[in-house]
């Protein structure tokens, strides 16, 4: 991604926050979700396929976002980010996502997530798939 788009990024982070409260949900109480994961981590596309069915199971539609697409700013009952290390693209799709469920594998600044699922080893991030797995189990347990 261009430097300038990062830049601009940035600093319209603050100002394209959603005003939506957010709050754990069941998902049963969801019909969408959005999330955002890294199209270069390895073996991406067999997790998606893993969510997709996941989702599907509680009848709720997903898509997928990523640092590559223009804009980042969605609209869905459900923000889930697989993304193993922070950067300003996760932080203004998850700041600026009008989502009322926000999930994250980190806390970003200004408390964005509502429930963060962290890595064992900070240093060593888990791949996407058994991050997802860890997510997935806490999603089932909300009632």
């Amino acid at each position: 991604m261009g430097k300038f788009r990062t830049l601009i990024r940035f600093l319209v982070c603050r100002s394209h926050a959603s005003p939506v409260k957010t709050a754990l949900m069941p998902l049963s109480s969801a019909s969408s979700a959005v999330v955002f994961i890294n199209q270069d981590e390895p073996n991406c596309e067999p997790v998606k396929l893993k969510i997709k069915e996941f989702f599907s199971a509680y009848g709720i539609a997903v898509s997928f976002v990523s640092a590559y697409d223009a804009d980042l700013r969605t609209d869905s009952d459900i923000f889930l980010s697989l993304n193993p290390v922070q950067n300003i693209d996760e932080c203004y799709a998850a700041r600026s996502s009008r989502a009322k469920f926000k999930i994250g594998r980190h806390q970003l600044k200004w408390d964005t997530y509502d429930l963060v699922v962290s890595d064992p080893e900070p240093e060593a991030p888990s791949p996407v798939g058994v991050a997802f797995e860890a997510i997935r189990d806490m999603l089932s347990k909300i009632q």
